[in-house]
């Protein structure tokens, strides 16, 4: 490979492309055609160059009208929830107005406490959240040790069980309504929590199942094998 020059002003020709010349130190014909070849790649005719800016022009205005079109969507995606917003400051004489009035005037703060009082609104959010997290405990309870069993543990008549579990999901809520009440009924479990979150004990749901156990299955036997052995340690 040919000397590499240092300083600008006493080596003041440009050195020989060290990138192209490679080993071969003798072959100066062949080096001077590679040197040519390497610059030619990085160097754009006018046409290349009017080719690139009628690309990037393109791309650009693109991206700007796709800009556009997602602003317009989002407009009309936010437009109800500002229109609950208004309405729900609005005193009651403003809420019909034809046209509609979206800035409301004066601001009614005395909705909201009066909303939550008339309506019992505390109640029913209290009644909630205890069937929420319920339901949801019963579920991280119940739901990854009947997956694993369907995943991990071999039995006669798995699969079977499972496609039952699976057919499950097919049944319309309408289609065991009536069933699940008389059984509430029966064992004295109206007007109570224990319809909502009993049940979520009791394997936390068809889609729970179906979900976890697919997760089971993407884990390798070899490492649970492995952590048998020398521990889940890192």
């Amino acid at each position: 490979m040919g000397t590499v020059y240092h300083h600008r002003q006493r080596h003041s020709h440009s050195p020989e492309d060290i990138w192209t010349v490679g080993l071969l130190r003798r072959n100066t014909g062949m080096n001077r055609q590679a040197e040519v070849a390497s610059r030619g790649r990085f160097s754009l005719s006018p046409k290349d160059w009017a080719e690139t800016s009628k690309y990037r022009l393109r791309a650009a205005a693109q991206s700007i009208a796709i800009h556009l079109v997602l602003a317009v969507l989002l407009i009309l995606f936010m437009l109800p929830i500002l229109w609950m917003l208004s309405t729900s400051l609005k005193p009651a004489s403003q809420v019909e107005l034809r046209p509609p009035q979206w800035i409301p005037s004066p601001f009614n703060w005395v909705n909201f406490a009066d909303f939550w009082g008339y309506a019992s609104f505390d109640s029913g959010l209290l009644n909630s959240a205890i069937m929420t997290f319920g339901a949801m405990i019963g579920v991280f309870f119940s739901g990854p040790f009947v997956a694993f069993g369907f995943a991990r543990l071999q039995f006669d008549g798995r699969n079977f069980l499972f496609v039952v579990v699976l057919a499950t999901m097919m049944l319309p809520a309408q289609v065991t309504l009536i069933p699940l009440y008389i059984i509430y009924k029966n064992i004295g479990w109206l007007n109570t929590f224990y319809p909502f979150i009993v049940p979520s004990f009791l394997g936390g749901g068809a889609f729970f199942i179906f979900l976890l156990r697919q997760f089971f299955l993407t884990i390798p036997v070899e490492l649970e094998d492995a952590a048998r052995i020398d521990g889940c340690n890192a």
